[in-house]
């Protein structure tokens, strides 16, 4: 103990003279609670579209006239349209985040959120269409 044995010693520790996260961009608290909302309703959709499709009447055989009589129900229609919508901003918002470990630049991190933006406009453009063309039928 020696010397120090009777003397008072505060130990202070100084913040670092730089921040190591000064130039990165977390996700905002709004999206980040978006994507949590998102994949409860996802989780609610799909089990009300498994228990419709598939145990409301066990003897029904689902083919392409089956689906697309219940498509033409607007509920079944709406949960369709929400799920395809939720799932793509799921998947593409956590898609968009995996990148951001990985590109730290502020340029490389607005091309990353406007690809994935884009991505999940032309892929819910092309369910609609798809929607569309299947109730033409």
């Amino acid at each position: 103990m020696g010397a120090l044995a009777g003397a008072n010693v505060a130990v202070t520790h100084d913040p670092p003279a730089v921040n190591p996260t000064a130039g990165a961009t977390r996700m905002p608290t709004w999206l980040w609670l978006l994507q949590r909302l998102s994949g409860l309703l996802i989780l609610g959709l799909v089990f009300a579209h498994m228990v419709v499709n598939h145990f409301a009447d066990p003897a029904t055989t689902i083919s392409v006239g089956y689906v697309v009589a219940n498509l033409r129900k607007a509920t079944l229609l709406s949960v369709d349209s929400a799920l395809l919508l939720l799932g793509l901003f799921h998947g593409l918002t956590g898609l968009r985040n995996v990148l951001y470990d990985f590109f730290a630049g502020a340029r490389s991190r607005r091309l990353i959120a406007r690809g994935c933006a884009a991505t999940g406009a032309v892929f819910f453009v092309f369910g609609v269409v798809v929607l569309i063309v299947v109730l033409g039928r």
